[in-house]
């Protein structure tokens, strides 16, 4: 018996525009190749009417529903009600796909435990870290480690990731990263002699906890210091109103392009082919797409090594490592960049190097890996009745 019918448990929000379903291009891409392997697919996650980088329509998709959840102030009358909405869901799915960690992940996951409803995971990010309370954050991260020991089978992001949770469940494979770059997008023709006002990058949501503040507070010293770039900041997100504020207020708009979110991908590969130098200040990750795609173009790196980001990056050889949340640090290392041109094209050309071997050992697509893995599981209880 193989499994007809596959709910997709997402860890963002999604986009309801007047009845119009919208994702980001990844997961378009990811619930768009899901749709020809199964009967029905089915997505349930918080409802949101802003965020323009949910913009891809996936309403056309005949066999997929999605099913929303209504949010108000208070947060966990939301999530006591999202119970019944996972009820309805699970009564008619075969199998769910859960992009972990999440609160709603949590709850949905636990629900499909109680109900003896098969269920797999994608962990994405650092699923022990728990919360901000003391108390909750152990009972969390408790319940993170049943529900990852219960799982049929875990995809996760980078090798780091793939050895902790080795100790968890003897099922952990890594996951081909849901990228829009591939091998043919590697910019071997690169040139690294800085003879320009240097152009440093910024892909990402525009939040808090991805650094950009602390990038900003960095770029304002480095100007200070009469240290010749210009920013491009590319995203949206909740923190955006603040950090067009900041960069206003600490004079940096004749040295910045705000560029929003782009949601067309040649555009944003030209972004990485002209930028110079590009920067992940992240507090917390998995491992951030962005990297996959700044190593593809050769671009110098700057990046925190939080999450899962060791298993690919390493200091002094394919990017530069900066300690979390430090100006001085971020500051001193963009200015070495600057000024170093050898060390640039020694970090651009290794990361290129790194995504060569990367591209070679893909064999399929984020969607393919979960298919066989959900097919195989089905196969082999067959086989056991």
């Amino acid at each position: 018996m193989q499994p007809r019918h596959v709910s997709v448990i997402p860890n963002g929000p999604l986009k309801n525009d007047n009845g119009i379903v919208r994702v980001d291009r990844q997961m378009a891409t990811f619930i768009e190749e899901m749709s020809f392997n199964f009967e029905a697919i089915s997505m349930l996650q918080f409802k949101i009417d802003q965020y323009d980088f949910n913009d891809y329509d996936i309403s056309y998709i005949d066999n997929v529903a999605v099913l929303f959840i209504k949010t108000t102030k208070f947060k966990l009358f939301d999530y006591f009600r999202s119970i019944f909405k996972i009820l309805v869901v699970l009564k008619g799915t075969d199998f769910s796909y859960i992009f972990f960690p999440g609160h709603l992940s949590l709850v949905y996951a636990a629900i499909s435990l109680i109900l003896k409803k098969p269920f797999a995971l994608y962990v994405r990010g650092e699923y022990d870290r728990g919360c901000k309370v003391y108390f909750f954050s152990h009972i969390i991260k408790f319940l993170n480690k049943i529900i990852i020991k219960k799982s049929v089978f875990v995809l996760t992001t980078g090798k780091l990731f793939m050895e902790r949770l080795g100790d968890i469940h003897s099922n952990v494979e890594q996951v081909s990263p849901m990228i829009e770059v591939s091998k043919t997008d590697i910019f071997e023709s690169r040139h690294y002699i800085h003879s320009h006002v240097i152009k440093i990058l910024f892909v990402s949501r525009i939040l808090k906890e991805k650094g950009i503040f602390v990038l900003l507070e960095a770029l304002q010293k480095l100007k200070s210091t009469g240290n010749r770039f210009h920013f491009v900041c590319v995203g949206e997100g909740p923190d955006f109103s603040a950090v067009e504020a900041y960069i206003e207020k600490a004079d940096l708009l004749n040295c910045t392009t705000i560029v929003g979110h782009i949601s067309d991908v040649n555009k944003l590969k030209d972004y990485y082919r002209e930028a110079d130098i590009f920067i992940m200040p992240s507090f917390s990750e998995g491992f951030p797409r962005t990297l996959y795609e700044a190593m593809t173009f050769g671009l110098p790196i700057i990046t925190t090594f939080v999450g899962s980001i060791t298993s690919l990056m390493v200091d002094q050889s394919n990017c530069l490592k900066v300690n979390v949340s430090d100006v001085e640090d971020l500051s001193s290392k963009i200015c070495n960049l600057i000024t170093n041109t050898p060390l640039c094209e020694k970090l651009g050309r290794n990361a290129m190097a790194t995504m060569l071997h990367f591209y070679e050992n893909c064999q399929y697509s984020h969607a393919q890996q979960v298919n066989i893995k959900i097919n195989h599981f089905y196969n082999l209880t067959t086989n056991n009745l």
